[in-house]
């Protein structure tokens, strides 16, 4: 199952909408947040979704501008968070996003099992959060068990954001 798959089957008229990846816990950590702009470079093309990673592209400006996180040894500079207005697949229709950074609680879509308190990855070549430490860039600090999650049938949990950090 894709990352993106989790986001299609939603429906904002429901009662009770299932968790999404994406969706960002405590309103009083908008200091973890930051408002930031894709970097006009990156190709229409390229689909980004919430609870991606994003790193910073270079580009000055008034605005922080980012690319995606394509690679293990990208440093990431936040997550995008979910918002139901700005729910397009390509960044042709979200060129802002505001991500969560280090503190925030957020949740994911896990393709592994995972105990609360373990160590959590991100893996830029699918977007899932993984224990696995091969091939991915460390994300946070499991806040709940999942106990059988796979890439085929993922578990949306929380994760306390500890990176980026600086060095």
């Amino acid at each position: 199952m894709a990352l993106k798959d989790l986001f299609n089957a939603q429906s904002l008229n429901q009662a009770f909408p299932s968790r999404l990846p994406g969706t960002a816990y405590g309103w009083d950590t908008a200091s973890m947040n930051k408002e930031v702009m894709l970097d006009p470079a990156t190709s229409s093309s390229v689909e980004l979704l919430p609870s991606n990673a994003v790193k910073l592209s270079g580009k000055a400006g008034q605005v922080k501008y980012v690319s995606p996180v394509t690679a293990d040894s990208d440093k990431p500079y936040g997550y995008i968070i979910y918002k139901a207005k700005a729910l397009g697949s390509t960044v042709e229709f979200n060129r802002m996003f505001t991500v969560a950074r280090f503190g925030q609680e957020m949740a994911f879509a896990f393709k592994t099992a995972i105990t609360a308190g373990d160590p959590v990855y991100y893996d830029p070549t699918d977007g899932f959060a993984t224990s696995s430490s091969t091939d991915t860039i460390l994300l946070g600090l499991a806040v709940e068990t999942v106990a059988a999650a796979t890439s085929a049938a993922p578990v949306i949990a929380t994760v306390e954001i500890q990176s980026p950090l600086a060095a």
